[in-house]
């Protein structure tokens, strides 16, 4: 009987303490929160400061961080999640154990730092899971590092700084880069990525700076953002044809790189792609390109000519500034979207021609004219703006940074000039407002330093913020009307330098010279040969003046030669060109075609002036068949044209 009292209070004691054990267990497991964290994921944290994600994908939040940082203590991450987010447990002080599933081959820059565990792990390369997770202490000098065999990820910032890195060792199991993996690894040059690599993340090299070569896997269809910025010693990139992007500021300031070979599987080119590539000569872009972004070619100043394909239908903002070199530049059909400012800084751009096809935008005179809203959208420093009609507005930004423009006339046909039209063409002498203009805009003329003389009608009403800013050669402003115009004119802020220039009142405009035998164009007068002073004075009105190379005036009868000075009576000079003469005796010689052909084979440097009397062809430089077309006309079997 005692027997059986006692197999039975055993019974009852051995009960109850796996009931207190039970209620304990499910005390510990108890959940303090939970909720998503990835299209595909879910978070769990119970209140013993475990937290476990589950799911299939990537991680794309960690919503525990606002509330539970302080009171992680371990993280299971499990089979089926792929990735965790950059600074996902940054900062988590408490978290002294992780355990993640070989699935996770993406780990963000920082997801584990200032951590217990990342705090008491030893110094080198370290690994959470299947991913070389950061290089951690100093780095000695010329380290070299062969990441272990079965490793799937190099985590974002795994290397980030390490300067004396100076080679690494990827094995074929890497699928993925992350952010900035080799960010600054400036000894670096030369890194091989293995043939199944899927993607590289946002500058996985960016400032690799010793890096000279790199062939990109055939595996790889995107090219992310700043992948290869600030590599400056980079010269060979091999891109294949999977890849159908290059991403935001992909080959930013690869200053080295004078070629690449675009495949034609790109179907876009990314704002800044080639920003500050500086030596890149020459670039042909795929037929199958359909946009170019904001920058894209900035500062690209040894580019000399560029060809926009079919199928291209927008290219933006600024895409072509700085591209110093550029003499060139074709514009097909099929564009339809141009961004402001195309050519700022473009100061040897020549030559602007649209497909005749294109149905919003055509060229006239390397002028970009917005067909249906008459606006100039684009000139350079050849532009002259057509007077037929085509033209009433010139848009915003329209020569902005056309550094090389010397002069512009804007004909009685434009009604408008856009914000910042003529901003920084800082060559500009002179410019006359047509009556035809009311106002103008805010920072029109801003930083125009060589403009010293300019005409404004008495219809203007006001002048806009800036306007006039920084035009500090500013000395005459010929103004039509009376001073009591002129001061009930509105004037805003900025333009100082327009007040205090010597205002010239009831000024009568000086008449443009335009004939069969003479036309003037910007700060050019071409003229027929062998005219005479007065014949010149008759079409340009009384007061007008000659001025030899020397500085000497001419008189009435005598013949005018190119390269004179003529001054209008309003004081606005002009150059003389005479087409053929490039001596400027005012005839056309055998001597004339002997020089055009010294200069065609670089034996002779003209000046500008010498230049553009040399050029009777249609060409951008002086050739064999100008000198060919000169000598003809000095025995009388041409007429020359007269610009």
């Amino acid at each position: 009987m005692q027997r059986l009292s006692f197999k039975l209070f055993s019974f009852i004691l051995l009960s109850i303490m796996v009931l207190s054990i039970g209620q304990l267990s499910a005390f510990a497991a108890s959940v303090v929160d939970s909720g998503t964290c990835g299209e595909n994921l879910s978070w769990t944290l119970d209140s013993n400061g475990g937290l476990t994600i589950s799911g299939i994908g990537e991680m794309t939040s960690s919503p525990w961080k606002a509330k539970y940082s302080t009171i992680i203590r371990t993280v299971v991450i499990n089979t089926g999640v792929t990735s965790i987010e950059k600074e996902a447990f940054k900062g988590c002080k408490s978290l002294n154990k992780i355990t993640i599933a070989d699935s996770v081959t993406d780990i963000g820059s920082d997801a584990f730092d200032n951590t217990s565990w990342y705090n008491t792990v030893g110094d080198g390369l370290v690994y959470i899971g299947k991913v070389a997770y950061r290089y951690k202490g100093t780095m000695p000098k010329d380290t070299i590092i062969s990441i272990k065999e079965g490793t799937k990820g190099i985590a974002g910032s795994a290397f980030y700084f390490c300067q004396n890195l100076i080679r690494i060792t990827i094995p074929e199991s890497i699928t993925r880069i992350g952010d900035l993996a080799f960010y600054f690894c400036s000894s670096l040059t030369n890194i091989w990525v293995p043939t199944g690599i899927m993607s590289f993340g946002d500058g996985a090299f960016q400032y690799c700076e010793a890096l000279t070569s790199f062939t990109i896997p055939n595996t790889i269809t995107s090219i992310p953002a700043r992948l290869f910025y600030g590599c400056q010693s980079l010269i060979n990139v091999t891109i294949p044809n999977s890849v159908t992007n290059i991403g935001y500021a992909a080959f930013h300031n690869c200053c080295s790189m004078n070629h690449i070979t675009i495949p034609n599987s790109i179907t876009t080119i990314s704002g800044n792609a080639f920003d500050s590539c500086t030596k890149l000569e020459n670039i042909i872009i795929p037929e199958e390109v359909t946009s170019i972004g904001e920058n894209a070619f900035r500062g690209c100043k040894s580019l000399t000519s560029i060809f926009i394909p079919e199928n291209v239908e927008s290219i933006g903002d600024l895409a072509f500034e700085d591209c110093t070199s550029l003499k060139s530049i074709t514009f097909s059909a099929s564009v339809t979207e141009l961004g402001n400012s195309l050519f700022s800084g473009c100061y040897d751009l020549e030559s602007i021609i649209v497909d005749s096809n294109n149905p919003k935008y055509h060229s006239a005179n390397n002028c970009i004219i917005d067909t249906a809203k008459k606006t100039l959208f684009a000139g350079c420093k050849t532009s002259i703006i057509p007077s037929d009609g085509s033209v009433t507005k010139i848009g915003n930004h329209a020569f902005m940074g056309c550094s090389s423009l010397t002069g512009i006339e804007i004909p009685e046909t434009v009604t408008s000039i856009g914000i910042s039209a003529f901003f920084n063409c800082s060559s500009i002498g002179t410019i006359t407002i047509p009556t035809s203009i009311s106002t103008i805009g805010n920072s029109t003329f801003y930083g125009c330093t060589a403009l010293t003389s300019i005409s404004i009608p008495d219809n203007v009403s006001g002048i806009g913020e800036n306007a006039f800013s920084k035009c500090t050669s500013l000395k005459d402003v010929y103004y039509y009307g009376s001073e009591d115009q002129w001061n009930r004119l509105l004037i805003e802020d900025g333009n100082v330098d327009l007040v205090k220039a010597n205002i010239h009142f009831n000024w009568t405009p000086s008449l443009i010279i335009n004939s069969d035998t003479t036309k003037e164009q910007g700060d050019t007068v071409y003229i027929s040969p062998n005219q005479t002073v007065s014949a010149l004075v008759i079409l340009a009105g009384e007061g007008t003046r000659v001025l030899r190379k020397d500085g000497s005036e001419l008189q009435g009868n005598e013949t005018i030669g190119s390269g004179m000075t003529l001054i209008k009576h309003d004081g606005s000079t002009k150059t003389l060109i005479i087409k053929g003469d490039n001596d400027g005796d005012g005839i056309i010689t055998a001597a004339d075609a002997r020089y055009a052909l010294r200069v065609a084979v670089a034996l002779e440097q003209p000046n500008s002036w010498q230049e553009n009397a040399c050029l009777v062809t249609d060409g951008a430089t002086v050739t064999a068949a100008d000198a060919r077309l000169i000598l003809r006309a000095a025995v009388g079997l041409e007429s020359l044209k007269l610009f």
